[in-house]
């Protein structure tokens, strides 16, 4: 069973997403940082066809280097290789440029960069042993100004810069990177950063 390790898997895309590796036959390694979430998430997993022992989960925050640790060894360990590492855990603080801190510069790229890199660096040895893929979940924010989301784009276009630079190293390794950019995608995320509502979330995609 080919294994698939999703960040930021508690809601959103990175619950449908582990999900769906999970309806295709993968055993699935989620994280985020509720542990009441990531439950919800694997129940759904069984619901789409693996058994319970085929997801791993383990809850912290990426940000810090342990968790990112626990996250590697708890898939290795448990469900013995990984295959897939699906890069989604993201952080969106909406507001004015002219007004943000140096801290909101500082919280924004350390879990869209900093920490993204801080798992893969781990990971790329397992997926370099199982000629493995990495996808990373940008933006359509990194090809375009957003007003009130200038550190989010910023932090997107260095991700795709990332994504870029690694496909180039891990080529020759046998190892795929590609990053993905959707647009605005009505979920919890969006409606924490403030641009949608619970309300109006249920209505799709913008």
């Amino acid at each position: 069973m080919k294994v698939a390790v999703v960040t930021g898997a508690s809601t959103g895309l990175g619950k449908a997403i582990a999900v769906y590796f999970a309806s295709k036959g993968f055993a699935v390694s989620i994280t985020a940082r509720s542990g009441d979430a990531l439950q919800k998430t694997k129940a759904e997993c069984v619901a789409a066809g693996i058994k319970e022992n085929a997801v791993v989960i383990t809850v912290g925050d990426l940000t810090q280097a342990s968790t990112a640790e626990a996250v590697i060894k708890n898939t290795v360990d448990k469900l013995g290789s990984i295959d897939v590492l699906i890069n989604n855990a993201g952080y969106l603080q909406f507001g004015a440029l002219s007004t943000a801190t140096v801290e909101d510069f500082d919280k924004q790229f350390n879990l869209n960069v900093r920490s993204l890199h801080q798992i893969t660096r781990l990971a790329i040895p397992h997926l370099i042993a199982s000629k493995g893929n990495i996808v990373n979940v940008s933006s359509a924010g990194s090809m375009m100004p957003v007003p009130g989301c200038a550190f989010y784009c910023m932090s997107k276009v260095a991700l795709d810069m990332y994504t870029k630079s690694l496909a180039l190293e891990l080529a020759q390794k046998g190892v795929r990177v590609n990053s993905i950019n959707p647009g605005l995608v009505m979920t919890d995320f969006s409606v924490a950063a403030g641009l949608a509502t619970q309300e109006n979330k249920a209505e799709g995609y913008l």
